[in-house]
């Protein structure tokens, strides 16, 4: 008979029966999309190079449509396409609204030369109900 752990996720035991093994996976996969939930996406955007050195820039990004339906959390994170050092965040739109169900800004600065192109990866997920 399976068991379970702490936080309710099924794992068989050594005794199960090998061609139960379907069952156990399905009941992961159903608890895992249940925890997940609500709507995940990735994505990488490309944020124009600076005009001089500590001068923001922003870029906007669409979420898929219909995916979520209310604001996700978004992580940023930086890969930069030139050398220096460089930031990003997530930003408020130009009327100073958070993230929606729909779209957010980034904002990336460089704090060192030379000027280039700043890559921001990003994931927004919305949890389950």
């Amino acid at each position: 008979m399976p068991d379970q752990t702490a936080s309710d996720w099924p794992f068989p035991l050594g005794t199960d029966r090998v061609m139960d093994g379907d069952d156990m996976m399905k009941a992961t996969a159903g608890l895992l999309e249940m925890r997940v939930g609500g709507g995940f996406a990735s994505g990488l955007v490309i944020i124009d190079a600076p005009s001089a050195i500590d001068t923001p820039v922003r870029a906007h990004v669409n979420l898929p449509a219909g995916l979520f339906t209310a604001p996700p959390n978004v992580i940023v994170g930086l890969f930069a396409t030139a050398p220096g050092h460089a930031f990003v965040a997530v930003d408020r739109d130009t009327a100073g609204h958070p993230v929606s169900k729909d779209e957010f800004w980034v904002l990336g600065s460089r704090s060192v030369g030379p000027l280039g192109d700043i890559g921001c990866y990003w994931i927004a997920h919305q949890p389950g109900a």
